[in-house]
């Protein structure tokens, strides 16, 4: 992970929220991948642990073109790292902020808006993990959006 992330060096810092900081990353095939990095608090070690044990199990169940796909996962110390998919375009939120290459005019609105909401039923439906899963967290920073302005949501 150090590796592709030359060494989780700033200019690959391309997200931060509760759950860790996001890296671009470049595996030594060439692939270009979101790195998460979380670190596990010292005094809920197992709890943590556990937690990203389900975590993993749930998230590598999931098959669905509107959700961001997870590649793998490492754990290394007090570290646990998940690696997903790197959707170029970014986040909704920065193209409906201009902050975007490509301004959104109403039609990739709408195309966004479909592929996030079928990926959010099919959460909500999910019968690869048994239990149907609810987001908590859906809002426009969390829907990506890839080469073709396809919206993939992220699950964490």
């Amino acid at each position: 992970m150090e590796e592709a992330t030359c060494s989780f060096n700033e200019k690959n810092l391309v997200g931060k929220g509760g759950f860790g900081r996001v890296y671009r990353g470049v595996l030594r095939s060439g692939e270009v991948v979101a790195i998460k990095k979380m670190e596990l608090p010292t005094f809920k070690e197992a709890e943590g642990e556990r937690e990203f044990r389900v975590e993993v199990d749930i998230l590598s169940r999931l098959e669905h073109p509107n959700l961001v796909s997870l590649i793998g996962y490492c754990a290394d110390g007090k570290h646990r790292f998940l690696v997903y998919e790197y959707l170029q375009h970014g986040n909704l939120q920065d193209h409906l902020n201009g902050f975007g290459k490509a301004k959104m005019e109403w039609p990739l609105r709408l195309k966004v808006a479909l592929g996030a909401a079928r990926g959010l039923a099919y959460l909500h439906s999910s019968s690869d993990v048994g239990i149907p899963i609810v987001h908590r967290d859906f809002k426009s920073t969390n829907i990506l959006l890839n080469a073709n302005f396809e919206a993939k949501v992220t699950i964490c």
